[in-house]
């Protein structure tokens, strides 16, 4: 006898429970442990079950028996069935109708960032899943997809191999072509087995080198921009780094990708010459995310056309501050050499000041410091050097910042 049905709570799309109490055996009593069998099915047309596999026992009193693998939102009616001496089915009367609670389709994900990695051969997908759908869909239950911009649409007929995340989480897609545009998605498994897509997001273009510094943009278009790391970077070729430069514009200059530039021969020249910056002293753009692989000339660079002592200056207010950073972040791995002019007063009390500042040796450029390198000045500084324990390099070779006297040393 039937007395109950009702959906299971924790599964109200998909199971029934029926709670039922068995009737009296039958004489000779009925062979084999399992001699029930609890079946719930489609109201309409609805007729008890035949030629079943009995596998309930005959409970001591009434007893709860759930039924899953139903429908969702489908009316049902339940039969017991017992099993007689002979082997015959004896069927209850149907039990009231219960419907299945009806589906809920899984939500989309949402994806909140795509960066390009390892030079454009992978993407870091970050993503979160949807709501889950009811009835849940089996883990794995996501996947993770770049495919290749133009005419792109949601993959679809995947392999999912991704498990529900509790939040936020990220995936790396592999096997791309650097320079490439893509769109990538995360797709995520229904109840029923279907695909339920995210919106497509595009591939950051620009990503950091494996050094996590330098910004490359391989294939992208000048004037193309895009975020990354919070920082908005602008594609520019060498006319629009020479228009930023004229301008001293030091914030895009900052910001500039140059991956494809091969020429930066004299970039600065006549900004540090002072006929495009009115003060070059100050000028000092942190150039360090340039992308300069593809360069071929870097002749004269930072030519300056002014004497000894302004050179002096602007390299040490541009590299000082810089090199200092880099090197207590190293580790030890990045010694850094001070540099002290020969001519300049006090040499023993400038030495010190350089040794206490970090400095592990003295460099002399005899070029661009204007003095030949067996000079008395330079001798003496080296004897000082000594007494200190710093060891000294010299820079041989025209670089392009001389001055002219300095190119005949």
């Amino acid at each position: 006898t039937i007395s109950a049905v009702a959906t299971t709570a924790l599964s109200q799309e998909t199971s029934i429970d029926v709670t039922w109490t068995a009737g009296t055996d039958s004489s000779p009593a009925a062979t084999g442990t399992n001699t029930f069998y609890v079946a719930c099915v489609a109201s309409v047309g609805a007729t008890c079950p035949t030629g079943v596999t009995f596998n309930d026992g005959r409970p001591a009193g009434q007893t709860t028996t759930t039924v899953g693998g139903l429908t969702p939102g489908t009316s049902y009616v339940c039969y017991v069935v017992a099993k007689n001496w002979n082997g015959a089915e004896v069927c209850s009367l149907a039990s009231s109708a219960v419907t299945t609670a009806a589906a809920t389709s899984a939500a989309a994900p949402t994806i909140s960032s795509v960066v390009s990695i390892l030079d454009g051969q992978s993407a870091v997908v970050t993503w979160s899943p949807g709501a889950v759908s009811a009835p849940a869909a089996t883990d794995p239950s996501f996947y993770v997809a770049c495919v290749a911009s133009a005419g792109a649409t949601c993959p679809t007929g995947l392999t999912f191999d991704v498990a529900r995340p509790a939040g936020q989480t990220t995936t790396t897609v592999g096997g791309l072509t650097p320079g490439t545009s893509y769109t990538c998605y995360v797709v995520a498994k229904n109840w029923n087995g279907e695909e339920v897509c995210s919106s497509g997001v595009d591939l950051n273009p620009f990503y950091l080198d494996t050094n996590s510094v330098t910004v490359k943009c391989p294939g992208v278009a000048v004037g193309a921009s895009f975020t990354l790391g919070g920082v908005t970077y602008t594609k520019r070729d060498r006319a629009g780094l020479d228009a930023l430069v004229s301008s001293a514009n030091e914030a895009d200059l900052v910001t500039s990708c140059t991956t494809g530039v091969t020429d930066l021969s004299e970039l600065f020249g006549e900004a540090l010459g002072g006929s495009k910056v009115s003060d070059p002293a100050t000028f000092n753009p942190d150039l360090s995310s340039w992308d300069v692989s593809s360069v071929t000339d870097m002749n004269g660079m930072f030519y300056v056309r002014a004497p000894p002592s302004r050179v002096l200056l602007l390299l040490r207010r541009r590299g000082v501050v810089a090199t200092r950073a880099a090197s207590a972040r190293s580790e030890g791995r990045l010694l850094t050499f001070g540099s002290v002019h020969p001519w300049a007063r006090r040499v023993p009390e400038r030495l010190e000041q350089q040794r206490a500042a970090g400095a592990r040796g003295i460099k002399v450029h005899p070029n661009a410091q204007a003095i030949a390198p067996d000079h008395p000045r330079a001798m003496r500084l080296y004897h000082h050097c000594g007494e200190l324990g710093l060891p000294v390099l010299w820079h041989c070779g025209p670089v392009g910042i001389e001055p002219a006297l300095g190119r005949y040393l």
